[in-house]
């Protein structure tokens, strides 16, 4: 007997509104087997997480003893949105082994799926104390009025271009 092998996909999944690298979130996944005659047994399901993502407190890997014909079976999963040089959506690899009767002959079968998930990074400004005390520099550009001195006195930056003067950390603006 050849029956048609059954599919497992990703029909829906979620993670809030809004993630934050960083934050720890919960990723909520339905899975459904597309076959209306034949269910899908000792469904390994395996989640393999690319740069910027990683499971949190918990296996990658889910058991499902049985996924019958046409239905759903959520799972939620514990993940982390990692900060990241490059700005992308981190991807999810979501990958199916699982059994299945045709007749009486029991078959294996694979598949898989990417999933992504948007992470926001907030700005991070950083700001140190001047490391050249009590040295100064001078910098001009050429064939133009208009010169910039960088001075350090005692933990004060100042720079000097036409009319304006700034001091850090703020004693003068």
């Amino acid at each position: 007997m050849n029956i048609p092998t059954p599919n497992i996909i990703i029909r829906n999944y979620s993670y809030g509104e809004k993630v934050t690298a960083g934050q720890v979130f919960d990723l909520e996944m339905e899975m459904t087997n597309t076959s209306s005659v034949t269910a899908a047994e000792n469904v390994v399901v395996s989640l393999d997480t690319g740069e910027g993502i990683s499971i949190n407190s918990s296996s990658n890997t889910i058991y499902i003893p049985k996924l019958d014909a046409g239905a759903a079976k959520k799972q939620s999963i514990k993940v982390q949105a990692l900060f990241q040089s490059k700005l992308q959506s981190p991807k999810i690899t979501i990958s199916f082994k699982y059994e299945y009767l045709d007749g009486k002959e029991r078959k294996q079968a694979t598949s898989s799926e990417t999933i992504a998930i948007p992470v926001y990074q907030p700005d991070r400004f950083e700001l140190k104390s001047p490391g050249l005390l009590g040295k100064s520099a001078r910098m001009r550009r050429p064939q133009s009025q208009s010169h910039m001195s960088i001075k350090v006195e005692d933990r004060c930056l100042m720079w000097r271009q036409s009319w304006r003067e700034i001091y850090l950390p703020w004693k003068k603006i």
